[in-house]
């Protein structure tokens, strides 16, 4: 009985200890950049003595400690530059431990760091280098998103390269026979990547894009090309962007339908996720997960790429989330492929929440509410 009773106090109390830990490492760091900023690298320094032990441990850092190793390591350098303070060798040692470490998420940080002193800057900036360099295909897919989002120039270019080389890696297993499972068909057909590729054609830096011969083996560092490696999941919102005329989205198009025609003379029966003609598991209109907002396959009750509980459809009629087409709480239909429309102009069909045709644009009709 002793030994649960502590067992329960430990896994109680140590999470408790933890956010209490991150808590006060967040604090020293935010502590010591005012004090970068304030030129006063003394204190900044003696800010982070309480925190030794826990920074020269071997075990794997969390994102508060290490950042607050990087910004020691900075403070470090800094003050050895400003009055010779410490043993040259030992912050140069302090520098290469704390590059190893940097890691792209730690980019925005690190910036941050930089701007908050001129004394600083430059050791910050090459913490900063360090960091991008690790940008590449095994970065988190959403992580790559938002640098390419950012306004970052050389993670910019780097994560559209390290995109590119994912999406390659995809779309090359369709190329060779295969099929994606539901957590790569999310990732290839992702709105928010989808929508950031499409914004990102505008770009001034994409200049002349020239497709590879073979899309499927060979990635470039552009939003076009990525689009073309995406393939059919990203046609209705290039479609869209046609419409209002951005700039590069004719061109994608084009593109697609070029990957897709080389794709059927491979395999005649193929789908965009699939060689052997499965139909995808992703819908263009999916709901996306609550957790990591990648799209979920029909009828999912967890998502496969995070393990978040499906959040299901709203039911038009009572509210009740419903993941089936017939909700079981006042069964009425509950889908949009039950409750779909029909475009006036070319008779498409539209899910519930569509406010223009996807094939030819025209604004639908405002949809009827069951009484």
């Amino acid at each position: 009985m002793r030994t649960v009773l502590v067992l329960v106090l430990v896994l109680v109390l140590a999470p408790r200890a933890r956010a209490e830990d991150e808590a006060a490492i967040a604090s020293a760091t935010n502590g010591i950049l005012e004090l970068l900023k304030r030129d006063d690298l003394g204190a900044a320094l003696d800010r982070a003595t309480t925190f030794a032990t826990t920074l020269e441990s071997p075990a794997p850092q969390e994102p508060g400690t290490r950042r607050l190793g990087l910004v020691l390591a900075v403070a470090r350098a800094a003050r050895f530059a400003k009055d010779r303070t410490g043993e040259e060798a030992s912050v140069k040692r302090a520098l290469a431990a704390a590059g190893e470490r940097a890691r792209p998420e730690d980019l925005g940080f690190l910036r941050s760091v930089a701007s908050s002193s001129t004394r600083a800057a430059p050791y910050a900036r090459a913490l900063a280098r360090d960091a991008c360099s690790r940008i590449d295909a095994s970065t988190e897919s959403r992580t790559l998103v938002a640098f390419l989002r950012g306004d970052d120039a050389d993670a910019r270019r780097r994560a559209a390269a390290a995109i590119g080389d994912r999406l390659a890696q995809l779309r090359s297993k369709v190329a060779a026979g295969g099929e994606l499972d539901a957590i790569e068909q999310a990732e290839l057909a992702d709105p928010l990547l989808i929508a950031t590729l499409v914004e990102d054609l505008a770009s001034p830096r994409q200049g002349a894009d020239a497709l590879a011969h073979d899309l499927a083996a060979s990635a470039a560092a552009s939003s076009l090309h990525a689009l073309a490696l995406v393939e059919a999941p990203a046609i209705p919102a290039l479609e869209a962007a046609k419409r209002r005329g951005l700039t590069g989205a004719g061109e994608a198009l084009t593109a697609i339908r070029q990957a897709a025609e080389e794709r059927l003379q491979r395999h005649p029966s193929s789908t965009w996720s699939s060689a052997r003609g499965a139909m995808p598991r992703i819908l263009p209109d999916a709901v996306p997960c609550t957790g990591c907002q990648k799209p979920l396959p029909e009828g999912a009750r967890f998502c496969p790429a995070c393990g978040s509980s499906a959040p299901g459809v709203p039911c038009p009629r009572c509210g009740e989330a419903v993941l089936g087409d017939i909700c079981p709480r006042c069964g009425g239909a509950s889908s949009a492929k039950v409750a779909s429309r029909t475009c006036e102009k070319c008779g498409e069909a539209s899910g519930a929440s569509d406010r223009f045709c996807r094939r030819c644009g025209a604004t639908l009709a405002a949809e009827v509410k069951p009484k």
